[in-house]
């Protein structure tokens, strides 16, 4: 398969830097402050089951000859992961009782773990899906098939977030509603031979059921308030914690005290890298994150759809990337994704597909 790839300086680029992490992590790897009742060691057959998947999510994206199976295997990788939330959801409601805020059942280790675990793996393919078929731009009346798949995964995902009162899949909703109104909208007023006084009044009460859905949603539910009420000083605290043990010298290994419930990692995935494997890797990190970040943004503003919807999702991805700990939790299939998005963004075709906007 890789002798038919076609091999790109983006592309190796950024699979130099993946492989390069995955080596620097684990070489690099030191023990953090954690609780005493935990073991933070890194075991070599333990991590190769991380790293493995995370450097062939890349090799096979890159290696497929074609844009439709690349694309296909990257969300082959988050069907996977909403399979095994939909598992332990299940068997969070057999073991354990309500409410399932903060817990949920592993049915394969047969142990609790905290509950954003599952919602996260939950919450992947929906956003896969909305961003590579375009949602945000148009809706293909003609792909009954997709849309209905969509629909279907996309409530399976909203029952489990609502299940476990999680916020972050609810935050990327709420966002690319509004988004896509706004986008609707421009197009009509520009776009219909209606009157000047339609159009306005169209507007304004598409705006108004919105802002009245909004507000429903924020005050009749549980979700709702959390995301009204929530206390966002303990994830900003983190950041300080990180920036004040940094400020005067980037190249340590930061630590973070143990808190009171046991919180001793700062969620997210940059910065703990860099509390368990030190600067050079949180670096490779960094570099690989903005490399490909660019990539989607110079091939975006060249108005290739493909690069776009690539562009799209990574914009949806950021904030569980900065929220959550992947790398060291039980959601180490995120790195996978991450990876296979890089391959996705470096080898997107940039030719046959200039029909953005």
């Amino acid at each position: 398969m890789l002798k038919n790839a076609k091999w790109n300086i983006p592309s190796i680029f950024s699979l130099s830097l993946i492989v390069s992490f995955l080596l620097a992590y684990f070489f690099f790897y030191k023990t953090p402050n954690m609780p005493h009742h935990l073991d933070g060691k890194l075991y070599p057959i333990l991590y190769v089951f991380k790293a493995f998947p995370t450097l062939f999510s890349f090799f096979i994206i890159f290696a497929l000859p074609s844009s439709k199976q690349k694309r296909l295997f990257f969300i082959g990788i988050a069907l996977g992961m909403l399979l095994l939330a939909i598992i332990n959801s299940v068997a969070t409601l057999a073991y354990l009782e309500s409410p399932y805020y903060g817990k949920a059942f592993h049915f394969f280790y047969k142990i609790e773990y905290n509950s954003p675990g599952i919602t996260i793996l939950a919450s992947m393919l929906p956003i896969v899906l909305f961003c590579f078929n375009g949602y945000l731009l148009r809706i293909n009346e003609k792909l009954k098939s997709e849309n209905a798949f969509f629909i279907v995964v996309f409530l399976i995902s909203l029952s489990i977030s609502f299940l476990f009162s999680a916020r972050t899949f609810f935050f990327l909703i709420i966002a690319n509603v509004i988004v896509l109104t706004l986008v609707r909208l421009c197009k009509m007023f520009l776009l219909s031979n209606k009157s000047v006084y339609y159009k306005f009044i169209i507007i304004f009460l598409t705006l108004f059921v919105l802002c009245l859905l909004l507000y429903l949603f924020l005050e009749k539910t549980y979700v709702g308030g959390r995301i009204l009420n929530g206390i966002y000083s303990e994830k900003i605290n983190h950041h300080i914690d990180y920036w004040n043990a940094v400020k005067k010298d980037f190249f340590v290994y930061p630590r973070m005290p143990v808190g009171p419930e046991y919180t001793f990692w700062y969620h997210n995935l940059f910065l703990d890298s860099h509390k368990t494997s030190g600067p050079i890797t949180a670096l490779l990190l960094y570099a690989y994150a903005f490399f490909i970040f660019v990539i989607a943004c110079k091939n975006t503003f060249k108005r290739y759809y493909e690069s776009f919807s690539y562009f799209h999702f990574y914009i949806c991805f950021i904030p569980y990337l900065i929220t959550t700990i992947p790398w060291e939790s039980s959601e180490s299939q995120m790195m996978a994704l991450f990876s296979g998005l890089g391959a996705l963004i470096t080898t997107a075709d940039t030719e046959t597909t200039k029909e953005f906007g």
